[in-house]
């Protein structure tokens, strides 16, 4: 029967190793049972936060800016979905989808007229559907777009000036 991998001994197998990736290799049995026990930050404390990883020149882990200079590159958000899709779920997830399309014209199906988020956004498209919130935290839940275009635009502290907190 092998050993029964208590917090302390991980804490001790742990410091045998510099890195993560060698202690999961060289003692995967105490890497696995600190991990199912979230024992592995504390174990691994001593060991150097590892770099930002790129593969094939694209960031693992997308960011705000990471995304946003990212959408820069496309006139389209399709084009964007369709070559940079990583980058835009991350912006979709994260609600940061219409700001990083921001630069990007909104075509309506069947009309020839082509916006930009902030002509669709105006102060007062956005006033109307925040006066429908008591908190900002519901706007922003509820109808991110409008929220996002009036902090965006610098009238977030005027259009919500009627909620409580």
């Amino acid at each position: 029967m092998g050993i029964h991998w208590t917090k302390a001994r991980c804490l001790e197998d742990a410091l045998l190793y510099e890195a993560r990736g060698k202690w999961s290799k060289g003692s995967s049995s105490a890497y696995s049972s600190a991990l199912r026990n979230d024992w592995a930050d504390e174990c691994c404390s001593h060991m150097p936060k590892p770099k930002s990883k790129v593969r094939r020149g694209t960031p693992v882990k997308w960011h705000k800016v990471a995304c946003m200079e990212d959408a820069k590159k496309y006139s389209r958000r399709s084009d964007w979905q369709k070559k940079s899709n990583s980058a835009y779920n991350s912006a979709k997830n994260n609600d940061w989808l219409d700001e990083c399309c921001a630069h990007m014209p909104i075509i309506n199906k069947g009309s020839i007229k082509r916006k930009t988020i902030e002509q669709y956004w105006d102060k007062d498209s956005c006033k109307v559907i925040a006066l429908g919130f008591t908190t900002s935290e519901l706007w922003r839940a509820s109808h991110s777009r409008s929220y996002y275009a009036a902090k965006r635009n610098g009238w977030l502290r005027e259009l919500s000036a009627h909620m409580g907190y």
